[in-house]
């Protein structure tokens, strides 16, 4: 959209010889910047003066008043660009740079795909095994028809469950303090304390007794998470779904109430009876989820809105086992979950950082797959932070464990950014170490770390590049740079631990990373060191006979790491 070039919205500012948009709902994409091009950027003579430039809070600075170059490098996306001037409002406008190694479309599809993989992860992983809640990506809203079709058989499913817990629910000990006069205290302990307050005086003792005293004890409580999870569904999400299909009944209600008084046509009536009968059976429905939120035994529970986790008692306990399972069948069915808010906060990304978050979700999914081929089982999850109902940050948590599959006495476990300190901090403390002659520490982008009754045992790495080298027969091939950064990961990052022999203790530092892979968005499929090295070349939407090619080089190393 072309700004004005006079009045109170002139153009301060061209870009490569076209005028730069400061309209809030514009991102001069027309402009067709791309990454890695230089841009020329031209004061206008309605600009006040003089003007200067930040760019996503770095000033561009000229030699010659009035003419700047800039070449975004390392990421497309939207950039904020800020001009500003003695005496005027700042205006603020955004830059969209498309991207260089990838088309525009498969930039979309890696964005589309990142979605559907971080969500298809969290659904999965956190689903019980005797159910499983496979994604399936809502591409447009439902009708108010079917959505209640759906929640009245979650109802009709949930009614023997609510008959179960109530006979019998979950509850455990739990400490709780209470105040007591001194004539009922048992006795003077750890647990008793004194309360500030009038005192007993004792004379023949010379001393003086608090009258009120705070004792812990333990009594069992309902307050438990099962039972809150229970609270929260029936009291918040529940209702607050069917209230949605009520408005939206009602919509449509009257829609059809108008369309019928005009045309009477007996499909409108018919339509309207049975939303109608929709819009009472929701009522009846919402005010049965009162109803159960009431219960006796979750009265004093807090209905806390915690990230869903899959506890023994949810997946062990028949009845609670029951209610997780629709539970999980309602987020993956009523609840749609709105992907774009961070498909848009995505498109503020650097293209580099966007590629490598889709290349490590990409290869954790085909990793995952191929270890529960192999008998593993899945029994942790904690990729993702929850921050509202119906949303997903597209953060994970960093140096912890957040994908956990064991199969006998071998635990796997996924790492996104591990922190391997250099062996020099860690004294002589038994850890996976970075034994690097500058002495600084290691960090890949993702890292299988493999143990063997609960010893370290094996390590993959994979590290993300969103850059190539090109042959001159027109193929992309990983970075020698890049090569030779894997070989390090391999031969420095090691397992520490104290060896004890003959009654000597010794420091070992073993190598224990079986293989270093670069995920890049090249064309082929490299081998160095034997295989230990390997280059995947990752692009969104590769053929099946590519991708087939990358699962069975992934099933190799998970087969030289004894998994």
């Amino acid at each position: 959209m072309a700004t004005p070039a006079s009045g109170a919205d002139a153009a301060w500012l061209t870009i490569n010889g076209q005028p730069l948009s400061f309209a809030p709902d514009d991102d001069n994409a027309a402009l067709n910047l791309s990454e890695y091009r230089v841009c020329y950027i031209k004061v206008t003579s309605a600009a006040p003066h003089p003007i200067s430039i930040v760019i996503d809070e770095v000033p561009l600075h000229t030699e010659h008043y009035g003419l700047w170059q800039w070449r975004p490098e390392h990421y497309a996306g939207l950039y904020r660009l800020t001009a500003s001037a003695p005496g005027a409002e700042p205006r603020t406008a955004w830059l969209r740079v498309f991207p260089q190694k990838l088309t525009q479309r498969l930039y979309e599809q890696m964005r589309s795909e990142l979605a559907a993989l971080s969500l298809d992860l969290w659904f999965r992983l956190l689903s019980p095994a005797v159910e499983r809640a496979v994604f399936a990506r809502r591409l447009e809203e439902t009708s108010p028809l079917h959505d209640y079709k759906q929640i009245r058989s979650l109802m009709e499913k949930l009614r023997p469950v609510m008959l179960h817990i109530r006979r019998r629910p979950h509850c455990s000990l739990q400490p709780v303090k209470r105040r007591c006069d001194w004539r009922t205290l048992a006795h003077v302990g750890g647990e008793a304390q004194p309360l500030p307050g009038p005192s007993l005086e004792l004379a023949a003792m010379r001393r003086s007794l608090p009258q009120e005293w705070q004792v812990e004890e333990s009594q069992l409580s309902y307050d438990v998470y099962e039972n809150r999870l229970l609270k929260h569904f029936l009291q918040r999400q529940l209702p607050a779904r069917l209230s949605l299909i009520e408005e939206r009944a009602n919509a449509e209600a009257q829609r059809r109430a108008a369309l019928y008084q005009r045309y009477h046509n007996e499909e409108d009536r018919a339509l309207l009876e049975r939303l109608q009968r929709v819009i009472a059976e929701c009522q009846q429905m919402r005010q049965r989820c009162l109803f159960w939120s009431s219960e006796p035994f979750l009265k004093t529970v807090q209905p806390a809105a915690l990230p869903s986790k899959a506890t023994q008692v949810l997946l062990k306990h028949p009845a609670y086992s029951r209610f997780f399972q629709l539970y999980l069948q309602f987020q993956q069915r009523l609840i749609v979950v709105n992907t774009e808010r961070y498909i848009n906060e995505l498109g503020q990304r650097k293209v580099s950082e966007l590629y490598e978050m889709w290349s490590v979700f990409a290869i954790t999914h085909l990793a995952v797959e191929l270890l529960e081929e192999r008998g593993y089982r899945l029994v942790s999850n904690t990729t993702f932070y929850e921050v509202e109902k119906r949303y997903f940050e597209f953060e994970v948590r960093k140096n912890v464990a957040s994908i956990v599959l064991v199969k006998g006495d071998r635990e796997v476990v996924f790492k996104y950014e591990p922190y391997y300190p250099h062996a020099s901090t860690m004294g002589t403390d038994p850890a996976l170490v970075s034994t690097l002659s500058s002495g600084g520490p290691l960090t890949p982008d993702m890292a299988i770390e493999v143990y063997r009754q609960g010893e370290p045992w094996r390590v993959l790495v994979f590290d993300a590049k969103y850059r190539w080298q090109r042959s001159p027969s027109g193929q992309y091939y990983a970075k020698e740079h890049d090569i030779n950064k894997m070989l390090s990961y391999r031969i420095n990052i090691r397992y520490q631990y104290l060896r004890r022999t003959s009654g000597n203790v010794q420091l070992q530092r073993k190598r224990i990373v079986t293989s270093a892979s670069i995920l890049y968005p090249g064309t082929e499929l490299q081998e160095e060191d034997d295989g230990h090295i390997r280059a995947f070349p990752l692009i969104p939407g590769q053929a099946e006979r590519r991708l087939a090619a990358i699962r069975a080089q992934l099933n190799e190393l998970l087969t030289a790491a004894q998994l």
